[in-house]
């Protein structure tokens, strides 16, 4: 089992969360390619599954800019568990869980909803863990968003790709496995079911802005 990694695109230095519209302000610093506003923060998860003799899980942050519309995955996150493994003999963290980057998405984003897209026993367990997890200070909000069909939900991905709807990391696992899926359609790929679950919870549940 490999370390679990974590990309970001491009983080703010402030943030504030606006009670009435539930949406961020992202502040950036001078330079950044990412611009300063409101943004309608959602995630989307994809909860450990088998992948080439092992398990693994992914999660993503995103945010809607209201002016643009543009789609940024701000973070992305590769995970085995909820909390950190602990290992016994030596008493540090021998495997970094999800928990505290459910914490990261809050005091950063002020962001903790998220899509997901899997069979009911995964997702029980999973979110039980979550719920009784010690290390997360903010629990997150878990919304189920259905498709029939996952071309459907891929062309989403592809679409919003095209139109420029969609930025990301080059350095992180969406743009590896885009790349991948592309090669072959029939693999497993955890990042993107997660983001196809962001996506796809965008559209089905858009901003109700009322100004």
């Amino acid at each position: 089992m490999n370390s679990n990694e974590e990309t970001s695109l491009y983080r703010p230095f402030l943030a504030h969360f606006n009670t009435e519209r539930q949406t961020s302000a992202l502040y950036f610093n001078e330079g950044s390619p990412i611009p300063e506003g409101h943004y309608y923060m959602r995630g989307g998860i994809c909860f450990p599954v088998p992948v080439d003799g092992s398990i693994s899980g992914y999660a993503v942050m995103c945010g809607r800019n209201l002016v643009s519309n543009v789609i940024y995955v701000f973070e992305e996150r590769e995970f085995f568990t909820i909390d950190h493994v602990i290992d016994g003999e030596k008493g540090g963290i021998k495997l970094k869980g999800l928990s505290t980057w459910f914490n990261d998405c809050w005091t950063r984003y002020y962001a903790d909803t998220f899509y997901f897209h899997q069979d009911h026993e995964t997702c029980q367990k999973y979110r039980l863990q979550v719920v009784r997890s010690p290390m997360i200070a903010n629990k997150p909000h878990f919304v189920e968003i259905k498709w029939s069909d996952d071309n459907q939900a891929m062309h989403t991905v592809f679409e919003k790709d095209i139109l420029q709807q969609l930025k990301y990391s080059k350095d992180g696992k969406v743009y590896q496995q885009l790349q991948e899926y592309n090669a072959d359609q029939d693999g497993v790929y955890p990042a993107l079911h997660s983001l196809k679950c962001a996506l796809s919870g965008y559209d089905r549940y858009p901003a109700r802005i009322m100004n």
